[in-house]
């Protein structure tokens, strides 16, 4: 009989760890989407976004996302309850005897993102808004005088260019 790690978490099965928790994840998705009838699951969409393998593959965190947020707790709870019947069906489905011990966490980085993303629109929106100017209109025609030099010129009394300066 083969052991744990030879069943999921050695690289002899030829997987490497990224594709292992990307398999699981999968499987785990699929489980949600189609193998939940809880009603505290109605009205809310759950994606699993990310998936923790441990080194020696005995224990996997689940990050879920929930829209709408509203929903976020009660859809927490439903899934931790249902993780053994998650545990089984997504082990069903990769054809593994040993399936690691999963734990469902809430993955805020998604909200986190979105606001960030947020502020910078908002940024952007108010800088378009108060934006001086461009630079190539130039000063308006009633800022220049005939009399007056242009405003990119040295004063009258400088020196001229490369000449040495007194002290």
């Amino acid at each position: 009989m083969a052991s744990f790690e030879s069943q999921f978490a050695s690289d002899s099965d030829g997987f490497k760890p990224k594709q292992r928790a990307a398999t699981l994840r999968t499987a785990v998705q699929e489980v949600l989407t189609r193998g939940l009838s809880d009603p505290r699951l109605d009205h809310c969409m759950v994606t699993v976004t990310e998936v923790d393998l441990s080194p020696d593959g005995r224990n996997a965190t689940i990050k879920i996302s929930v829209i709408p947020e509203k929903y976020q707790t009660r859809a927490i709870a439903a899934i931790q309850h249902a993780s053994a019947h998650i545990r089984r069906h997504a082990g069903d489905r990769l054809s593994i005897k040993l399936m690691p011990q999963l734990s469902f966490v809430l993955d805020i980085s998604l909200k986190k993102q979105a606001a960030v993303m947020d502020a910078i629109s908002k940024v952007v929106t108010e800088r378009e808004q108060t934006a001086p100017p461009a630079p190539d209109a130039g000063p308006p025609a009633d800022a220049l005088s005939a009399d007056a030099p242009p405003a990119d010129s040295p004063p009258a009394d400088a020196p001229p260019a490369g000449a040495p300066r007194s002290t």
